[in-house]
């Protein structure tokens, strides 16, 4: 019996499986035997992973079957041999049906590995294929089984490459590649619906055709969802798992689910976006790529398509779900969308900084209710540090008057001191950076004397609020 993992196994087996993959095929064995001569099973573990690993190479051994090269396999008509892959050997095929050709990959299972679990395994892939119809996903032409009792399915033949290396290979923009990995997230949503968990999402299982349509194959360890009131129990038969792909959960031992799909496919856009990607597009599908992967499956996108959801309104610069409740993050995205209309138009400042006093207010009206007013006392002080933002992106003219405006609207609220001081400090740094140095000091001498009686503000922001007074003091014009 295998030792239970753990986190020191996962992070020694993870290594291994890099340090051979790096390695020729024919010299990966000793490769291991040697690096885990002190665990032998590690050893054959991670010798496993490496087979699962490996897309399928054209091997014509014993075990392969070039014999039903020439044959008929039902309708098919098996025209060469393909590859070989972990547990079945594929072919070239044409399928004839009602006059009807069609081109086929033939996926036979190979002579020697038709025991009892790997020809459930075999079954089961077509079980899974049988439900579902996606136009990204390999379709099912066809099934049986040959007279020595080794089960075929016949699937749409896909001539394409690893979704990476397309864009790559292409030089596709970063739209470009959000289009496919969107479709992508599509085809996966789909499994989903239909209780399928692929199981192991990689770029060698997204392959892109010359006409640039991703198609999602290989559904050879998906696991197949009971469904509430459903005969056929969830698959529980354990699986050959891809280091770097695999979620912490599966590499734990735990049964994968579609969460663990939703991990694969943040890795995954990691993985296609480039350095040529726009610096804030970049930066948001990051947020994206490590919410979709984080450890903790709860902490994921709830599915596929809010995944898609999310990476398409990165590309065309709205709030994220990465960003859950950011007023900061809402508005920096609008004014990156429309930076000259924010650097140009005083009346857009304007509106969003009376939309400050009108946060305020607000918040007097729910001060009754203290998990309201935290919430607009919160999103009032990120409003006003984001406007430090697009100060900092106008010539400053224009601003005065708005600035005065609101700064006549904070009237002095004893029952709300914290926020009318962090307020303030906010309105210091503003009238600060347009050049009105009398008003921001008064307006940080205000939030210090509040800070000062109301003790509930943070030493940083105090320290903050002291740096600029010593500072526009200084600047203050000395008397005769």
């Amino acid at each position: 019996m295998r030792p239970a993992p753990n986190a020191e196994r996962l992070s020694r087996m993870e290594r291994l499986f890099h340090d051979a993959a790096a390695r020729a095929p024919e010299d990966r064995e000793a490769f291991l035997a040697a690096a885990a001569a002190d665990d032998p099973s590690l050893a054959a573990e991670v010798a496993e992973l490496l087979a699962s690993a490996d897309p399928p190479s054209p091997l014509l051994d014993g075990d392969a079957s070039p014999d039903l090269v020439g044959s008929r396999i039902g309708p098919c008509h098996v025209k060469g041999f393909l590859a070989s892959g972990g547990m079945a050997d594929v072919y070239r095929a044409v399928r004839t049906a009602d006059d009807v050709e069609l081109h086929v990959a033939l996926k036979v299972m190979r002579r020697g590995l038709d025991t009892g679990s790997m020809v459930a395994r075999f079954r089961r892939e077509r079980r899974t294929l049988a439900r579902l119809r996606h136009p990204h996903i390999v379709a099912l032409a066809d099934v049986g089984v040959l007279p020595d009792g080794r089960p075929w399915l016949a699937m749409e033949l896909i001539d394409g490459e690893p979704i990476d290396r397309w864009c790559a290979r292409r030089g596709l923009d970063a739209r470009a590649r959000i289009g496919l990995f969107v479709e992508v997230c599509g085809a996966v949503h789909h499994a989903h619906r239909h209780l399928v968990v692929h199981c192991d999402l990689k770029p060698s299982n997204i392959l892109v055709g010359e006409e640039g349509t991703p198609k999602l194959l290989d559904f050879g360890i998906a696991r197949l969802l009971a469904a509430e009131g459903d005969d056929e129990p969830a698959d529980e038969m354990p699986a050959p798992l891809t280091p770097g792909w695999a979620s912490p959960e599966q590499l734990r031992g735990e049964p994968a689910s579609t969460a663990s799909d939703v991990h694969a496919l943040g890795v995954l856009l990691a993985r296609i976006v480039d350095a040529r990607t726009p610096t804030a597009l970049a930066a948001d599908l990051a947020s994206v790529a490590a919410m979709a992967s984080h450890a903790d499956p709860a902490a994921r996108y709830a599915s596929a398509a809010e995944l898609a959801g999310d990476v398409l309104a990165a590309r065309d610069g709205l709030p994220l779900r990465a960003h859950p409740g950011s007023a900061t993050h809402r508005v920096r995205r609008f004014a990156s969308r429309h930076r000259w209309a924010v650097v140009g138009a005083s009346g857009l400042l304007l509106g969003l900084l009376v939309g400050v006093a009108g946060l305020w207010y607000g918040w007097r009206s729910a001060a009754h209710d203290a998990s309201v007013g935290w919430r607009a006392h919160s999103q009032v002080v990120e409003v006003v540090s984001l406007l430090q933002e697009v100060v900092r992106r106008t010539e400053g003219g224009g601003l005065d008057a708005a600035l005065d405006a609101v700064a006549a609207r904070l009237p002095d609220h004893a029952d709300a001191p914290e926020t009318e001081g962090r307020l303030r400090f906010a309105l210091a740094a503003l009238y600060e950076q347009v050049g009105r140095q009398e008003a921001a000091l008064q307006h940080v001498e205000r939030g210090l004397a509040i800070a000062r009686v109301a003790r509930s503000f943070d030493r940083r922001t105090v320290r903050e609020a002291e740096e600029r007074l010593a500072r526009l003091t200084a600047l203050r014009p000395k008397g005769p």
